[in-house]
């Protein structure tokens, strides 16, 4: 177990895959903006769930995210996947629960999934984000050709 300033990471228990189920994944708008792949129906069985943990997973770690001091309940998921051992990288999935979001929980999950990036000496960190709302930076609210293409 992982344990940061708010959460701890942990292994993903069997009981985790309904709640992360109902919570993360029956919400479709919010899934089809966290994940590249297409939102379809799943069975109401734990194994047909996308957030159950296959044991054949060699390029990936799978966590349950446990918001600590809030009843130490579960507050989202967390992986690093494809990992590539040889040229030490890996990319990072992070999804909080609706509750537990805006309040720093994530950022404490980012720092703990990269520890081992800085203990194993990588030398960069990427990140992308989905919004729900994108920020507008230097759009101005009419756009026009002249303000679009510059003086």
């Amino acid at each position: 177990m992982l344990r940061g300033e708010k959460v701890a990471l942990c292994g993903r228990f069997e009981s985790d895959v309904p709640i992360l189920q109902r919570e993360l994944y029956d919400d479709i708008e919010t899934r089809v903006r966290s994940d590249s792949r297409p939102w379809l129906p799943v069975p109401d069985l734990p194994s047909a769930s996308p957030y159950w943990v296959d044991s054949s997973l060699e390029d990936a770690a799978v966590f349950s995210v446990v918001a600590l001091g809030e009843g130490d309940r579960l507050a989202g998921e967390a992986l690093l996947w494809g990992i590539d051992v040889h040229n030490r990288g890996a990319h990072i999935g992070v999804s909080m629960l609706p509750e537990f979001r805006g309040r720093g929980f994530g950022t404490d999950v980012t720092d703990l999934l990269c520890f081992p990036r800085r203990e194993s000496g990588a030398g960069r960190v990427m990140g992308a984000q989905r919004r729900r709302r994108p920020r507008r930076v230097g759009i101005p609210s009419t756009p026009t050709a002249s303000n679009l293409l510059g003086p």
